[in-house]
Formats: C-alpha cells, sequence, structure tokens
C-alpha cells in the first residue's frame, strides 16, 4: 500500500502517508482518493492538493473556463440532474452554508455566484453597470428590491439556452421576462392590452 518512504504504519496501527509537497506524515483519511494510483491514494494532501489545483487555475484560468463551458454546454441535462439530486439529499445544509457565506461575506458571495453562473467577473459587472447608468436595460429604473434589508444588485440576464449574457435587469422586469418564458408573442400581447385599457 505505498511506497515504505512514503508511508509507515504507527503504532496504534492507523496508516499514514507523508505529503510531498508539504513534507508532512499525516493520516490517510487527509488524502483524496485517487483511484490512477497505484495505493488509490493522493500524493498530496487535500490541503496542498487544494492549493495546488487553486494555483493551476489563476495561472490558467481562461482554459479552464473554456473547458468548464464546453462540459457543461455538452452534457447540460445530466449535469442539472446531478446537480438537483444533490441539492435535494443536502437541501438543508446547502441553505445553511449559503446563508452564512452571504451573511458574513456578501459582497464575495455574490461575486462568487456571478463568476460561476455566469463567467463574469466584478469588473466586467462593474463595466455592464457603468454601461447602463446603474439602472435597468429595460425599465430604465433604479434596483428598489431589499434583501433582509439590503439593496440588491441588478440581475444578470442571460440566454437559457446558449448561456450567453445579455444585460442587467431589475428583479421585477427579470421576473417578468421570466414568466412570460421570454415569448415575443405574449410580451407584444401584453403591451396591446395595457394600451387597450389605458386608452380607455
Amino acid at each position: 500500500m505505498g511506497t515504505t518512504e512514503n508511508m509507515i504504519i504507527a503504532s496504534d496501527l492507523e496508516w499514514t502517508k507523508t505529503c510531498p509537497t508539504c513534507g508532512i506524515a499525516k493520516p490517510l483519511g487527509d488524502f483524496n482518493r485517487n483511484a490512477r494510483k497505484r495505493d488509490s491514494i493522493s500524493s498530496s494532501c487535500k490541503i496542498c492538493s487544494a492549493d495546488l489545483a487553486r494555483a493551476y487555475y489563476h495561472a490558467h484560468i481562461e482554459k479552464c473556463r473554456e473547458r468548464r463551458r464546453v462540459g457543461h454546454a455538452a452534457n447540460r441535462e445530466q449535469e442539472n440532474a446531478k446537480h438537483r439530486a444533490y441539492y435535494e439529499k443536502n437541501r438543508v445544509v446547502i441553505l445553511e452554508h449559503v446563508a452564512a457565506r452571504r451573511k458574513h461575506n456578501p459582497d464575495t458571495f455574490k461575486h462568487a455566484v456571478r463568476r460561476y453562473k455566469y463567467g463574469i467577473s466584478p469588473e466586467q459587472f462593474r463595466d455592464m453597470l457603468d454601461a447602463q447608468g446603474d439602472v435597468c436595460a429595460i425599465c430604465g429604473q433604479s434596483e428598489t428590491k431589499l434583501f433582509q434589508g439590503v439593496l440588491c444588485d441588478l440581475c444578470v440576464d442571460h440566454d437559457h439556452q446558449s448561456g450567453t449574457v445579455r444585460s442587467l435587469l431589475c428583479s421585477g422586469c427579470n421576473a417578468a421576462i421570466g414568466l412570460i418564458k421570454e415569448r415575443v408573442s405574449v410580451a407584444q400581447a401584453l403591451v396591446a392590452y395595457i394600451e387597450r385599457w389605458h386608452a380607455q
């Protein structure tokens, strides 16, 4: 089970392994499983593996984002089904974790969500706000929705088929186009209905 220079048996018969990155001997529980390794355990410990993965991501950020976008587009339904199943199974824990992150790091949380869902950075979001004058691209009004007493940011509107980011909308307009499922015929009928009754 691994090489003798990397693994030892402690006095209590618990296996340990030396991480080559940090040089510390740790319990096997501190290492990720890796079926490609001879001992089925990753070379580096979980902490070092996370640091290495983070460093690689920042060094190849565009490549990683593109690979994620391509992979998601090719397996959209399977990934969405997997995520829904995981959410339903762990809903309570997930909601508690999200609430804690939102409370302690509201701006960091919002930036992380936008980057994950839409692939835009805080700088890109700020540029979009500046281009629109901090108002909704449809109604031309500022956001008025409050969440836990804090004014919300404008919503990022995107094409649900291609994932392409379009503009920033207020909560009301974003909900409206969602409710009519972006059907132009329904939007036109809605406008005609309002105009007809305003004319009376």
